[in-house]
């Protein structure tokens, strides 16, 4: 589909390399993005690809175990904001440190006002109680001279205020993930990917939330997780379970019948098999008590040695 010319082909295989080379998309990356941005590929497909490039970037969340890992580490709160009017989509996140505060231009501090005030509204009911606020420490120059606001995130339960960094991991990423969660549920053309959603996140909270966006939600959400509380509030058609064969990674369960509880078939294929793939390597529990008491004895002699 490329257009024919020398120049064209190399632009397009140095772009492929440097891709390849950060693992990164060829189509969403900056090298990748000048290229299909200019006259280099078949009008249709040029349009094509760029209709999906916007699509990617204005209603695609992506939520990565890179930003979680920053939540848990007290670093920082990524906060996804959308917003739209008559003439403007804008989308993204807003990064706020969670030590101290945070030095921001005007111009984020007002997009950050405005994603606060829906997030309340659904965390309210999530988690009973609780707010989160922006408390304004004043104006302040930022390092190029433009105009900031100095702020930091608090979160307000029966009137006391606290630094949001005190609250449990798995609130300050329900915080951050709501707006995207809100997009998402209220409009058919938003996607949101999650990395490991149950990470921190109280299981009887996660099914309820669950529950509620695959009856009424819009929206697609993809997410991976390890909690088996999600096998009894999700409907066995949303579900891919991993294997261990490399060519047919993820399946669905077979025989499940709709009285039949998908958490205990899971658990019973992955003992007794009956699946089409294996879901997992056999451990034999007989082994690890014989490792736990070799491993004892040799650290004992180590000890005395």
């Amino acid at each position: 589909y490329i257009k024919q010319s020398e120049k064209n082909l190399v632009d397009f295989a140095v772009a492929k390399k440097m891709a390849a080379a950060n693992r990164s998309s060829l189509l969403f990356s900056k090298e990748g993005y000048g290229i299909f941005s200019k006259d280099y590929l078949d009008d249709k497909v040029s349009l094509g690809l760029k209709a999906l490039r916007y699509y990617m970037f204005m209603k695609l969340f992506v939520i990565t175990n890179r930003e979680i890992g920053a939540i848990n580490m007290q670093m920082l709160v990524p906060i996804s904001f959308t917003q739209q009017d008559m003439q403007h989509i804008n989308t993204g996140k807003i990064p706020v440190a969670l030590q101290g505060t945070s030095l921001i231009p005007v111009r984020i501090y007002q997009v950050l006002t405005r994603t606060i005030e829906p997030i309340n509204q659904v965390l309210t009911v999530l988690v009973p109680g609780i707010r989160v606020e922006i408390e304004d420490h004043g104006r302040q120059l930022m390092d190029d001279g433009a105009e900031g606001r100095k702020i930091e995130l608090v979160s307000v339960r029966n009137d006391v205020r606290i630094p949001l960094r005190c609250e449990s991991a798995g609130v300050i990423k329900i915080i951050s993930m709501l707006n995207a969660l809100v997009a998402m549920y209220n409009d058919k053309s938003v996607g949101l990917i999650v990395d490991e959603l149950d990470s921190g996140v109280f299981e009887y909270l996660l099914g309820n939330l669950l529950e509620i966006i695959e009856k009424n939600g819009k929206g697609q959400l993809l997410f991976t997780s390890h909690n088996l509380r999600i096998l009894e509030t999700v409907s066995k058609e949303s579900v891919l379970f991993t294997t261990t064969n490399p060519r047919h990674r993820y399946i669905r369960l077979t025989n499940v019948k709709e009285t039949n509880n998908v958490r205990d078939m899971y658990l019973r294929s992955l003992s007794i098999g009956g699946q089409k793939e294996p879901l997992c390597e056999i451990v034999d529990i007989y082994a690890i008590g014989h490792a736990f008491r070799k491993a004892g004895r040799e650290l004992v002699n180590e000890y005395e040695n």
